[in-house]
């Protein structure tokens, strides 16, 4: 089980998790299918998915980022999504290499 504290998602929004710590970490073989249960219910949605070797608060850095970028380009927040929540995807991958 994850000794990680997640960040909660904004209002509305959801996470899918495939790691078991916030830095490094395994793969969260069961950890995604408590999340899946939170969104299974909606007719769309807007996936979020980091780059690869990035632990979660990079990833979520980047996520923020572009929904402040999109939120730019149009008259009212969140307007882009037309209404769909976004799932911000997390999986595993960061190495430290040396």
């Amino acid at each position: 089980m994850s000794s990680a504290v997640w960040p909660k998602p904004r209002a509305g929004d959801y996470a899918l998790r495939f790691r078991t710590e916030l830095k490094g970490g395994d793969v969260a073989y069961d950890l995604w299918r408590d999340d899946v249960e939170n969104f299974k219910h909606e007719q769309r949605l807007i996936l979020f998915i980091h780059g690869y070797a990035d632990p979660v608060p990079a990833a979520n850095e980047v996520y923020d980022t572009f929904e402040d970028r999109m939120d730019c380009c149009f008259s009212r927040k969140r307007a882009w999504t037309e209404g769909a929540p976004i799932v911000r995807v997390y999986c595993p991958g960061d190495v430290d290499w040396l």
